[in-house]
């Protein structure tokens, strides 16, 4: 670190320095000024100190996103690049002086913000140490991590904008990533319906830092306020750690190893628009062709995805003028995505349909049916709790979870027949497990006998209720009423 940088820095930047540092001390202490949280009034000093840490954490992380912005956007302006490259420091000083003053104020400003609240709860045994020095040390490495993650998107790109750009796409391709694998498990494994999609979202450095320190917060309290205190804190330290050795790597590519030229030019460095616009083409193109397969998809989709994929190469390249290449790309991509939602669909949702459910340790299990005439609706609902002895019920289960999974692999022509069925009679199995929640539709809602009825309901509660069109009334069913009434 170069001293008289860190002192021109700190000069240069005074005023917004002594103004952010006002303003985050102003909102970290405001909870001291409100009092304990509606949601946990019984709880005190509790709830004020959980209101005081997370407050701190979500400036701080907000400040990893500002800070790598403010201090290098000089990299972005020609003229700019000739003042700071004239200067009498080599890059890597620069860098890391730099980096060093933005986590002083990033980190700084949060231990600062909680120091006195956490010397009060100490005095007032309502923290532990260890914990605090925990969450201390998370909150350290997830300032890091993300400042230096954050300026090497940053410099993706050649300018200005392109690097908010760059810094939003990035951020948000968990979420994109999260949102096609739900949607293209949801259509090619028949019965899940909710995905456990947690780690996936641990790709998100943002994310992954704010349930660390949450949870260290937690497990800092003695009275736990915050449900992500459960989990192991390794898994996610290591996960940063990990993103801590892409930043360097990122930084080494675009800051170290920069040529100063590249100011106000095109961003087409690899990791910026051109990776970027096929990494979001190719999901969207995924979850359309994972769609087509059930029959939920209009071809003017595909038209929709290309002509987006079009216009943002025409922003990117700032010209109107599209080429071969262009649609070349485009069919590679869409060839690829339904080359995996056909490998999907073959394989039974990448074997994931077919494979055995423990209902002995599944969190909820229920089979739902639906009856409708002229006259009224009758529902059957079985709630079941199924231990590892009852092999009778286990089989029945798994005999209407087969026959659903049939029918969803089965032939569109022999589906489309049954749903003609399904506004008179229609049933479901619901399961719900670790792994994600399954619901799986039984075209017949008499897939089950009643002497299966009478089997079921030993391992459950059962509730039959029938509701008529023409007086308004519903009534409470027994089965022996309900066998008469389906024997009609």
């Amino acid at each position: 670190m170069n001293k008289s940088y860190f002192r021109f820095l700190v000069r240069y930047h005074r005023v917004p320095l002594v103004f952010f540092f006002i303003f985050y001390m102003t909102i970290a202490l405001s909870s001291f000024m409100t009092g304990p949280s509606l949601y946990a009034p019984d709880h005190g000093m509790n709830s004020i100190l959980s209101s005081t840490f997370t407050a701190c954490m979500v400036m701080s992380v907000l400040l990893s996103f500002g800070i790598p912005i403010y201090l290098f956007t000089w990299m972005h302006t020609k003229k700019s690049c000739d003042v700071y490259g004239a200067l009498p420091y080599t890059r890597k000083e620069m860098l890391i002086t730099s980096m060093t003053a933005a986590f002083l104020v990033c980190f700084g400003f949060f231990f600062l913000g909680t120091i006195i609240p956490a010397i009060i709860g100490l005095a007032h045994g309502e923290l532990y140490l260890s914990g605090y020095l925990i969450a201390l040390a998370e909150m350290a490495l997830g300032s890091a991590v993300l400042l230096l993650f954050n300026t090497g998107l940053y410099l993706v790109a050649n300018n200005a904008l392109d690097g908010v750009v760059m810094l939003g796409a990035y951020h948000f391709l968990p979420v994109m990533i999260m949102l096609t694998a739900g949607n293209v498990f949801s259509s090619l494994v028949a019965g899940l319906s909710t995905p456990d999609l947690e780690k996936i979202s641990w790709l998100s450095p943002v994310y992954t830092t704010g349930s660390l320190v949450g949870s260290a917060i937690s497990d800092a309290l003695p009275v736990n306020l915050n449900v992500l205190g459960q989990d192991s804190l390794l898994p996610r330290t290591l996960i940063l750690i990990g993103f801590l050795l892409v930043s360097i790597l990122l930084l080494k590519a675009n800051y170290l190893d920069r040529r100063l030229e590249r100011a106000e030019q095109l961003s087409d460095n690899t990791l910026a628009y051109p990776l970027v616009i096929r990494i979001y083409t190719a999901l969207c193109l995924l979850i359309l062709a994972a769609g087509t397969f059930r029959g939920d998809v209009e071809f003017m989709m595909f038209i929709l995805i290309f002509a987006a994929f079009l216009v943002s190469q025409f922003v990117y390249r700032r010209t109107i003028r599209p080429n071969w290449k262009m649609i070349i790309q485009f069919l590679i991509l869409t060839a690829s995505a339904f080359a995996i939602a056909g490998i999907g669909w073959r394989t039974k949702g990448f074997f994931m349909a077919e494979r055995p459910i423990d209902y002995s340790n599944a969190q909820s299990i229920s089979y739902y049916t639906w009856n409708d005439d002229d006259e009224g609706s009758v529902t059957l609902e079985i709630d079941l709790k199924v231990d590892d002895s009852d092999t009778k019920a286990a089989e029945m289960l798994d005999k209407l979870r087969q026959k659903s999974i049939d029918e969803f692999y089965g032939r569109r022509e022999e589906q489309e027949d049954d749903l003609e069925n399904q506004f008179s009679s229609y049933g479901t199995l619901s399961i719900e497990t670790d792994e994600g929640s399954w619901t799986y539709d039984i075209n017949a809602a008499d897939a089950l006998s009643i002497d299966d009825l009478c089997t079921l309901a030993k391992y459950g509660t059962l509730s039959i209720d029938q509701y008529s069109y023409s007086s308004g009334m519903e009534k409470e069913l027994t089965l022996d009423e309900y066998r008469e009434l389906i024997r009609k």
